[in-house]
């Protein structure tokens, strides 16, 4: 269960957040994120799209959002650590596709089941090209919850 926490906290909050130059000139990250994951939220908590038959435009919808600022590839390469540089392109490309499938498929129900009244950026780490932005979720129990 702590291995599903830690991949549900890198999702949600974007632990390691590699940027394109193109972002970091569009906003601060902090903004970025913050900006993006109140549009999810949005997304995922959309009546409309709230029902059986639209699970599955719903996810698409949450990706396309959250695709522009999450790097799965490198995600991915996190994930397989020292398992990543001896597999082929073919077979990165491969598990960065399924790996990517399996965080919106067990992830954004959570998500959305987890009502969040707020989001608090607790600071930002900018490191050459990338950025690093700790968030705190506080659930609508008061809980906290940091990634």
């Amino acid at each position: 269960m702590k291995f599903g926490k830690i991949i549900f906290g890198i999702f949600v909050g974007i632990l390691f957040l590699p940027l394109s130059s193109t972002c970091m000139m569009a906003a601060e990250p902090r903004n970025l994120i913050m900006e993006t994951l109140d549009r999810g939220l949005t997304i995922l908590k959309d009546p409309s799209l709230n029902v059986s038959e639209k699970i599955q435009e719903r996810r698409q919808k949450y990706f396309e959002e959250l695709s522009p600022i999450i790097d799965f590839e490198e995600m991915s390469k996190r994930a397989l650590a020292q398992h990543w540089d001896k597999r082929s392109p073919e077979e990165k490309r491969e598990f960065v596709e399924l790996f990517t499938e399996l965080l919106l498929n067990n992830y954004i129900e959570k998500i959305y089941h987890c009502s969040r009244e707020e989001i608090v950026c607790l600071g930002e780490k900018l490191k050459n090209n990338s950025s690093k932005v700790k968030i705190k979720f506080i659930t609508n129990k008061g809980k906290d919850i940091k990634v």
